[in-house]
C-alpha cells in the first residue's frame, strides 16, 4: 500500500463517514439478502475520486434530476456497490480510517438486515432507505 493510496483511502473514509450509507434488503427472486453501499453527491468528480480510492470497485450513476426540476437544483450522482463480498471489500479498505460512530452505524446496519422475505416486505413498506444508516442518523448511538 503506497502512502498516496493510503492518503486517498483516508480521504475516501472521511467522505464516506459524512455522506455514505450501508444497508440491505431481501431479494425475492433469489431468496437472499442484497447488501449495498451508496454515496450521493452533486459533483460527479468527487464520486469518481471515491471510486478510484477503493480500487475502482462499484459504479457511479447519473446524472439524476429531481422531478420538479427547479433551476436551483443541481443534478445528483450516486456511487453504488452491491453484493456482500464487494461491499465487505470496500468497508474493509475504509475501516481503519472511519470514525467510531460510523463503524457503529455499519455494525447496526448489518444487525438490521432482513433475514426473511417477510421482514424485508415490512421494511420496504416503511421504505428501504430507513434500513440504511447515514451520518445524519447519529442521534440513537
Amino acid at each position: 500500500m503506497t502512502n498516496n493510496w493510503r492518503e486517498e483511502l483516508a480521504w475516501a473514509a472521511g467522505f464516506f463517514d459524512g455522506e455514505g450509507t450501508v444497508g440491505g434488503y431481501w431479494r425475492e427472486g433469489e431468496n437472499r439478502i442484497a447488501f449495498h453501499l451508496a454515496v450521493y453527491q452533486t459533483e460527479r468528480t468527487t464520486l469518481d475520486r471515491f471510486r478510484a480510492a477503493v480500487l475502482g470497485l462499484g459504479k457511479v450513476h447519473g446524472p439524476h434530476f429531481r422531478k420538479d426540476r427547479k433551476a436551483s437544483h443541481k443534478p445528483s450522482y450516486q456511487y453504488n456497490i452491491g453484493g456482500h463480498r464487494k461491499v465487505q471489500a470496500v468497508i474493509a479498505m475504509l475501516w481503519p480510517f472511519l470514525s467510531q460512530p460510523k463503524k457503529d452505524q455499519i455494525k447496526k446496519a448489518l444487525q438490521r438486515l432482513p433475514l426473511t422475505p417477510e421482514q424485508s416486505r415490512i421494511q420496504r413498506g416503511v421504505t428501504r432507505r430507513k434500513n440504511a444508516l447515514r451520518s445524519h442518523d447519529l442521534g440513537g448511538l
